[in-house]
């Protein structure tokens, strides 16, 4: 309509703000393979988790959203605005990197592999859309000398990747660049 050559999605509900709950990935699914198949658009995605750092559940809402944008032909997954980006410094630069680690992962996937990936990953994280866990602040989540992960969320982000690649999401691959 305005000769636009890129496309942003980033819905959120109106009674969870998020866009990782199933009632807004599977419309997110539809309209990216729409405007991936019949477009020239470059499509992104916003991951909106929301759970916040160093929690188990905003990694399996990357999960969820980078695997289902993916799959459906996102040209791009944008940022992950971790706590549903209200909450202050509740955003580190891990999530954003196992967002993009899952994102090329998928890309070996086929769509019914995807679907069962995404729907394990709503299992582990659905609980924490009620209770909206924000997780510890960058402070705490990083080391501020090393401007690394703590011990802590390196851990997790660890157990979610390899409870991930069980499911058949080749992260591991994505990180070695094959």
């Amino acid at each position: 309509v305005y000769m636009a050559t890129t496309h942003s999605t980033a819905q959120v509900a109106t009674t969870i703000p998020a866009d990782t709950i199933p009632q807004i990935i599977r419309p997110v699914s539809a309209a990216i393979s729409a405007l991936s198949r019949n477009t020239r658009l470059m499509t992104d995605v916003m991951t909106s988790p929301v759970s916040g750092p160093c929690t188990r559940s905003l990694l399996y809402e990357c999960v969820a959203m980078a695997t289902t944008a993916t799959i459906c032909g996102a040209t791009r997954l944008m940022g992950t605005r971790s706590a549903t980006g209200v909450h202050l410094n509740h955003c580190t630069g891990l999530e954003a990197r196992f967002n993009g680690e899952v994102g090329y992962g998928a890309t070996r996937l086929r769509r019914d592999q995807a679907n069962r990936i995404v729907e394990k990953a709503i299992d582990e994280y659905k609980q924490a859309l009620l209770d909206r866990p924000i997780g510890k602040p960058f402070s705490e989540a990083y080391d501020l000398v090393a401007l690394q992960p703590t011990d802590e969320w390196k851990s997790i982000y660890q157990e979610v990747r390899e409870k991930t690649e069980s499911w058949g999401l080749p992260i591991s691959e994505a990180i070695k660049g094959k």
